[in-house]
Parts: C-alpha cells; sequence; structure tokens
C-alpha cells in the first residue's frame, strides 16, 4: 500500500486520502457534511477520481448525516468516476446514516458496503453489480445531457 499526501490542494481538514495501487482511497473526516463541507468534499473527491481514472473509494466512518447537496455530489461524482472507466464506492456508513437514506433510495444508486476491504474487493470485480443506474430525472447532468450522450 503506497500511502501519500496531495499537500496543499488536498489538505483541507475534511478529506483524509491514502493510494492503494492505481486507487485512491478517500475518508471524510467531519461528523456532518452540511452545504459548507459538501463543497469543498465535492472539490477534492471530484480532483481525486479524475487523477485516478474514476477509481476511488471513500470512507463515510465519520460521519453522522449529510445534506441533500452531499448527495447529489456523490450521484454526479458516480457518473464521471463511469465515464473515466471506474468506480465509486462508498464504505463505513453509520447503521444510523444508512437507515436515514434507505427510504430515499439513494443506497440503491450509490456502490456502497460496510468496510474499506469490501469495498477494495467491489471495485475490482467487475463481474459485481452496480448500483442502479441514475435516473434521468434526478442525474446531475440532466435529461439533455443523457440524450446527447446517446444513453436515451
Amino acid at each position: 500500500m503506497d500511502d501519500f499526501s496531495f499537500g496543499d490542494p488536498f489538505d483541507d481538514g475534511f478529506v483524509a486520502v491514502t493510494k492503494m495501487g492505481s486507487v485512491a482511497v478517500a475518508r471524510i473526516g467531519c461528523t456532518s457534511v452540511r452545504e459548507r463541507q459538501a463543497t469543498i468534499v465535492r472539490e477534492t473527491l471530484t480532483e481525486l477520481g479524475r487523477l485516478n481514472g474514476g477509481r476511488l473509494l471513500v470512507g463515510f466512518e465519520e460521519v453522522g448525516g449529510m445534506s441533500a447537496a452531499c448527495l447529489g455530489d456523490l450521484l454526479a461524482l458516480k457518473e464521471m468516476c463511469e465515464e473515466l472507466g471506474g468506480r465509486l464506492v462508498l464504505f463505513g456508513l453509520s447503521e444510523n446514516l444508512r437507515e436515514a437514506l434507505k427510504p430515499t433510495g439513494f443506497l440503491k444508486l450509490l456502490d456502497n458496503t460496510r468496510d474499506q476491504e469490501s469495498a477494495m474487493t467491489m471495485l475490482k470485480d467487475r463481474k459485481n453489480r452496480r448500483a442502479a443506474p441514475i435516473p434521468t430525472e434526478l442525474s446531475p447532468l440532466g435529461a439533455g445531457m443523457q440524450r446527447r450522450r446517446g444513453a436515451a
């Protein structure tokens, strides 16, 4: 396992990053991801995804709550990772957070698992069923972009 620090661009106090081969592993370090934190987390995770071909694991062990902005950002990040040929896998969501998200359907839209080891297995296992596609009406890219990409 190669541990590294990205330096100033990723030194925001909200996201800790390590690299395992060609996969970036990010851990969210705040207890609640609200709008202010969501912006910082989104920018950091988006850059990590781009730098690692969309191969990104994100740990939420410390997070007890998140805003709708954060959920929307995760959907956009999922699409970006897949477009880059990778996969976004979330891990370590608390039982309370899982229970809060279950009625929304987000857990079905985002690949997620209990721990980092199973997240790495899920990322590498192409046979493993991916999360459901994001419905066009929920897509951060919108219906127009979906049609232009040929995904009708």
